[in-house]
C-alpha cells in the first residue's frame, strides 16, 4: 500500500498577497494554492518544506494527516489573545504543547495510532477551524478533550487529578465533535468527562452582562475603538475587547466555582461504565430493530404466499423447467419454489400431495447430485 500525507495551511487574519503565493509555489508546484490557503496531497513524496516554519510566517493554522496513524493540527494565535498559563495546565507532552514564537503562540495537538490506516485529509481542517476563534474567546473545551487522550492511552498516572473542567462538555459543537473523531478520542469517556461540566455559558458571558460593562467603558475610549475598527481594520480587535470584559469579570466575581478533581482512574471507571450502558442500549436498540424486521419480513411472508394459493400446479411446472436447465441459479430458484409449495400444503391431505409430487421429482432427478444436495440442505428430502 503506497504512503499517503496530506497537509493543509489556512490563513484566517490576513490573506496571502501575490507575492507571497509565488513564493509558495516554488516550494511546491502541484499544490492548491489560494488567497486563503495552501494544499498538498503525496503519495510517496513529501513537503520541501517546514510545516512550523511556514505556518509561522504565513498562515494561522495547519492540519497534517499521514496513513501510517500520525494527525495533527495547530493554531498560531496572537499572544496577547490568550491565556498561556491557562492552556499549559492542559498540556501533556506528544499530545499538546504550546509554544511562544515572538508575538504568536503556536498551539499544537497531536496523535498517533499504530493502526496503518487510509484517510483522506480534505474537509478536516475548514470543519474544525472555528476551535482557533474559540479559543481566543475563552472556550477550552478542545483543550480538554485533547487531554482525555493522555487518559484513555494510560499516560497520566491513575491518582492525578484532571484539569479544570470546561463547561459545556456536554454539548458539543460541530467543530468539537469533529476534532473528537479527528483526534481519535474515545466518545465513552467524553461522555463521562462531561459528567463533571457544566452548563449554559461555555466560559462565555451573557449579553446584558456584557452590554453593562461596554456601558461603563469611558466615552473617549468608545470613539478611539470604533475609529481603530472603521479606519485601521484592526485585527481581532473585538477578540481583544471581549478578553478585558472577561478579566474584568474574573476580579468581579469572588464565588468560588471549582468543584471536586476527578482522578484518571474515576475517569476510566466511569468511560467503562459508560461504554456498558451504551452497548446495552445499542443491543436492545438492535433487537428492537430485527423483532420489527421479522416481523415485516413475516407479513411480506405471508401476502406472498397468498398471492401462489390456487397457483400449486403452475408451480410446480416452473420447478421442473427450472430443473430442466440444469443451471446452478436454476437449480436455487426451484428449491426456494419447493420450499414455498411445503408452506402453502398446510392441511394433511394437501402434505402428502406435496410429499408424492416431491418423491416423483426426486425418483425422476436423482443422478442429478448437485441438485438433490441442495434440496438435502433446504430439509426437503433426508
Amino acid at each position: 500500500m503506497s504512503e499517503y500525507q496530506y497537509y493543509e495551511f489556512q490563513a484566517v487574519d490576513r490573506p496571502l498577497t501575490e507575492e507571497v503565493q509565488q513564493g509558495l509555489r516554488r516550494i511546491s508546484s502541484r499544490a492548491h494554492i489560494t488567497p486563503t490557503g495552501f494544499v498538498n496531497e503525496y503519495n510517496y513524496g513529501d513537503l520541501h518544506a517546514d510545516p512550523e516554519k511556514l505556518l509561522e510566517k504565513y498562515f494561522d493554522a495547519f492540519c497534517y494527516l499521514a496513513n501510517w496513524g500520525t494527525r495533527r493540527l495547530k493554531f498560531k494565535i496572537p499572544a496577547d489573545l490568550i491565556d498561556g498559563k491557562s492552556i499549559r495546565e492542559y498540556c501533556l507532552e506528544d499530545i499538546i504543547s504550546l509554544q511562544r514564537k515572538g508575538e504568536y503562540f503556536i498551539l499544537s495537538f497531536d496523535s498517533e495510532s499504530e493502526e496503518y490506516e487510509w484517510e483522506e485529509g480534505e474537509g478536516w481542517l475548514s470543519s474544525m477551524i472555528s476551535l482557533r476563534e474559540d479559543l481566543i474567546r475563552g472556550d477550552l473545551r478542545c483543550l480538554y478533550l485533547a487531554w482525555l487522550i493522555g487518559v484513555q492511552q494510560e499516560w497520566v498516572e491513575p491518582d492525578e487529578d484532571e484539569p479544570p473542567v470546561p463547561d459545556g462538555l456536554g454539548e458539543l459543537s460541530g467543530a468539537l465533535s469533529t476534532f473528537v473523531s479527528f483526534m481519535r478520542i474515545d466518545p465513552d469517556l467524553v461522555t463521562a468527562a462531561a459528567g463533571g461540566s457544566g452548563t449554559g455559558g461555555i466560559q462565555s458571558a451573557g449579553e446584558q452582562e456584557l452590554i453593562h460593562w461596554i456601558r461603563g467603558m469611558d466615552t473617549a475610549e468608545k470613539d478611539e475603538i470604533l475609529r481603530r475598527f472603521i479606519v485601521d481594520h484592526e485585527p481581532h480587535l473585538a477578540n481583544r475587547l471581549y478578553q478585558r470584559f472577561l478579566k474584568a469579570r474574573a476580579l468581579e466575581d469572588h464565588e468560588s466555582t471549582s468543584q471536586k478533581r476527578r482522578t484518571t482512574g474515576e475517569l476510566l471507571e466511569q468511560a467503562e461504565l459508560r461504554a456498558e450502558e451504551r452497548k446495552k442500549r445499542e443491543a436492545e436498540e438492535h433487537a428492537r430493530r430485527q423483532a420489527i424486521l421479522k416481523k415485516q419480513q413475516a407479513q411480506e411472508r405471508k401476502k406472498y404466499l397468498a398471492g401462489l394459493t390456487g397457483k400449486e400446479d403452475e408451480v410446480w411446472r416452473q420447478v421442473n423447467s427450472l430443473i430442466s436447465g440444469k443451471r446452478a441459479a436454476d437449480y436455487d430458484r426451484a428449491v426456494q419454489l419447493l420450499l414455498d409449495l411445503k408452506e402453502l400444503a398446510r392441511g394433511k391431505s394437501e402434505k402428502t400431495m406435496f410429499q408424492t409430487g416431491l418423491t416423483e421429482l426426486c425418483q425422476e432427478h436423482r443422478r442429478k447430485y448437485s441438485l438433490m444436495n441442495r434440496l438435502q440442505e433446504a430439509g426437503l428430502v433426508p
